[in-house]
């Protein structure tokens, strides 16, 4: 295997003794390409495009994330339409960013939110029951590795 010495750019992710921010698909990035890592965590070069699972996935938890909080500050279930509202927005936020979104075969945005709004029903109606309890809400937490 050859080294090949690399300048690091300056970046608010990056200091001087490495990354500061890892989360389970920077990790499995590195794993499967460490090149890849490099490129769009170091480097922070643009990406050309980003599958529509990635902000489709991501918008879910944003929504799945705002029931869970209101549970757990005992305020009850969101409704169905405040959840699908709070994905409509993280969907936004995505397209936003501007980098085109590719989507599968068959798929599209329209598609992708009668699917999300099948599932936020299926949550919403699964926290209404006996068993259901938030135990956690997920937090940026930092730390020397």
């Amino acid at each position: 295997m050859n080294a090949v010495a690399l300048k690091r750019p300056a970046s608010p992710s990056v200091s001087s003794e490495g990354i500061e921010y890892l989360s389970w698909s920077r990790l499995s990035t590195y794993r499967d390409c460490p090149r890849r890592f490099f490129h769009r965590y170091v480097e922070h070069a643009p990406e050309e495009k980003v599958l529509a699972a990635l902000p489709f996935g991501g918008s879910i938890h944003k929504a799945a994330e705002r029931l869970a909080e209101a549970r757990l500050a005992g305020k009850g279930s969101p409704s169905l339409r405040a959840l699908v509202g709070e994905y409509d927005r993280a969907w936004r936020e995505a397209l936003a960013r501007g980098i085109p979104i590719q989507f599968a075969k068959g798929e599209d945005a329209s598609g992708l939110r009668a699917l999300a709004r099948l599932m936020l029903a299926a949550l919403v109606e699964f926290s209404r029951g006996e068993r259901a309890s938030v135990v956690a809400v997920e937090h940026e937490s930092r730390f020397a590795v």
